[in-house]
């Protein structure tokens, strides 16, 4: 195991607009010009108000009978589906980002002027954390040969685990993230993601 490593203040100058534009199709909102202006100016606004918040920390796993355990702590990754996408390795990253509180004040107030604008800046601030995730992995390969990322909830993978992937990367006390009683985290533009390490 390595040391956490907390990256505070990475700037990202603009979130891609494909990314944008992934996320509105979830949404079922079409791209036009007066909606690709409003999302310039609150895109803007958002990346001014918020800097992602980073946490990562490097474990050896041991797979057995019961899941991929995570050397060194009480936790066991369960479900298949995590099985298969560590299948090839026997240490991990686990990872958090958050974009803070920042974010949801944004959202809020951006709702309390406008109820589109708001459910853009919501939009918006989903592809902004996933930008900002994808920026940690880019980091991380550098580092190691990495096989993407999984986070809890895909698949099989039960997202009862978050709350423990948070407390062994202690993410409060970093990065002021944390889970209410129904696993949900706060702040809610948060990603956190087990990231495997090939094998080479």
């Amino acid at each position: 195991m390595i040391n956490g490593v907390i990256i505070d203040g990475i700037i990202i100058k603009d979130i891609p607009e494909k990314k944008i534009e992934r996320f509105l199709k979830y949404k079922i909102i079409k791209a036009d010009e007066k909606t690709k202006s409003r999302i310039n100016i609150l895109k803007e606004k958002l990346i001014s108000v918020c800097k992602p918040l980073y946490t990562y920390n490097k474990y050896s796993v041991n797979k057995n009978e019961q899941g991929v355990e995570i050397t060194g702590t009480a936790v066991v990754l369960k479900g298949d589906s995590i099985n298969k996408f560590l299948i090839d390795c026997d240490e991990i990253f686990l990872t958090a980002v958050t974009l803070g509180f920042e974010s949801e004040r944004f959202i809020t107030y951006t709702q309390k002027v406008s109820l589109s604008d708001g459910l853009l800046a919501d939009i918006i601030a989903s592809a902004y954390i996933d930008e900002a995730f994808s920026v940690l992995e880019s980091e991380l390969s550098q580092e190691q040969k990495i096989n993407g990322r999984f986070s809890c909830g895909f698949g099989d993978f039960s997202i009862d685990v978050q709350p423990d992937i948070l407390k062994i990367l202690d993410t409060r006390k970093t990065i002021g993230l944390y889970c209410n009683e129904n696993n949900i985290m706060l702040p809610r533009k948060s990603l956190t993601a087990v990231i495997g390490i090939e094998n080479r």
